[in-house]
């Protein structure tokens, strides 16, 4: 019988809190709900990387949208996480729609 070779799991962390989670390989990027930055759910880094997350406000006038905000009450419009190679990933927080159906 062939062994066959399994990749190593991948190890993240928040720089904002203590979070440290192991995922199977090739998993997408993990977000959790950092306590370090008020609940708002943020992506993790790759483990012992220089990765910086920096959360972007919104800048824009939010007239009753349905914005992503932290447990404080401010919005923000994406996620920013700059690779130690001078690339950067984005998470956009896009508003959410509504909707409301009645059959007559």
């Amino acid at each position: 019988m062939i062994p066959v070779l399994q990749p190593p799991p991948s190890r993240w962390e928040c720089a904002h809190c203590t979070l440290k989670v192991e995922t199977p390989a090739g998993r997408a990027t993990p977000l959790h709900p950092c306590r370090g930055l008020n609940g708002f759910r943020v992506p993790l880094t790759p483990a012992g990387s220089k990765d910086h997350l920096t959360l972007v406000e919104r800048g824009d006038y939010i007239s009753g949208d349905d914005v992503q905000v932290d447990a404080g009450g401010r919005p923000f419009m994406r996620a920013e996480v700059e690779r130690a190679d001078g690339h950067s990933d984005v998470w956009v927080y896009a508003p959410l729609a509504h909707a409301d159906g009645r059959a007559q």
